[in-house]
């Protein structure tokens, strides 16, 4: 797991595998001489469990600050999140939800930045972050967020070179990414004494093969995953102009959001339609599962018993 270069300030936890928080300038919150029952309540966080507010106060710190590299800022805030996804019965049942309320993020932008913590440690990091692709651009920590959807660790580097070999932007990555999960599945070729018989040799695409389903899967979850990806650019282009004051922009503006309000709802109806046929997928599978466990423990049981 990632640690971080600065170990002063490491968190007291149950679990001995958590990240290794930097102290950073958080601490900085406390010289005011204010006890962290008073932070709290200045916070307006007074509810909040005391170890959930020293992570709140931590990450707003580094939110709060100019930083010279961003990149850095958010591969700090994700080892400080993922530190509260690994270790949940210190912090609370919704921490992740209560510190994005009371920060400002959205919960799944700080999932983002953990992935990106989880898969990568501080030094591998801090290399990704010296590579320059074909027109010395960095790696940017957008690209890290899409690739840390990759769970095999080859397949992620095969990603990173990509971008540097080809200087693909953050939406050319995501959009090479959705092709490849889409990628159909094809046969082998027919062996000579196959043609001999008059085998059909025409390549033909595998519809119901578990590589392709699982295919399958892999696209849904990769498209399904461009959508929070892209909140935070429709943040900014949107409602930040928006300001307080949306009528400014006119009545289409209005017609507009109202109209996109509308697709929100359809979307998250349809959506959570899929969770329920998820859901349903993954009862039945897991039933079958332990059933053909229990199957093959009483055909052991048989076979020792003759």
């Amino acid at each position: 797991m990632p640690t971080t270069a600065d170990t002063s300030d490491s968190l007291n936890t149950p679990n001995n595998n958590t990240h290794t928080i930097s102290n950073g300038n958080a601490a900085d919150t406390a010289a005011d001489g204010l006890s962290l029952a008073d932070r709290k309540r200045a916070a307006g966080l007074a509810n909040m469990r005391d170890i959930l507010f020293e992570k709140y106060e931590h990450i707003h710190q580094l939110l709060s600050e100019h930083h010279a590299n961003e990149a850095n800022a958010k591969y700090e805030i994700g080892v400080h999140v993922a530190d509260v996804l690994e270790n949940a019965n210190p912090y609370g049942s919704g921490a992740i939800a209560k510190l994005a309320e009371a920060l400002g993020p959205d919960p799944t932008v700080l999932r983002d930045y953990a992935r990106v913590a989880q898969k990568w440690s501080r030094e591998q990091f801090n290399s990704l972050m010296e590579r320059r692709d074909k027109r010395r651009m960095p790696v940017s920590f957008s690209h890290l967020i899409e690739i840390s959807r990759v769970a095999d660790a080859v397949e992620r580097q095969s990603w990173i070179n990509n971008v540097c070999d080809e200087g693909w932007s953050v939406r050319q990555l995501r959009h090479a990414m959705v092709e490849e999960a889409n990628q159909p599945v094809v046969d082998e070729q027919p062996t000579e004494q196959e043609a001999d018989d008059n085998v059909e040799t025409d390549v033909t695409v595998q519809t119901d093969t578990p590589a392709t389903v699982n295919r399958s899967i892999m696209r849904m979850r990769s498209e399904i995953g461009l959508i929070p990806s892209m909140l935070p650019a429709w943040q900014e282009r949107v409602f930040v102009p928006l300001g307080d004051n949306p009528a400014q922009f006119g009545a289409t503006a209005l017609e507009e959001l109202e109209q996109t309000r509308g697709a929100c709802e359809q979307t998250l109806h349809a959506l959570q339609g899929l969770i329920q046929q998820i859901d349903d997928a993954l009862l039945a599978g897991r039933a079958a599962l332990v059933t053909a466990d229990h199957a093959k423990v009483e055909d052991g049981g048989d076979t020792d018993g003759e």
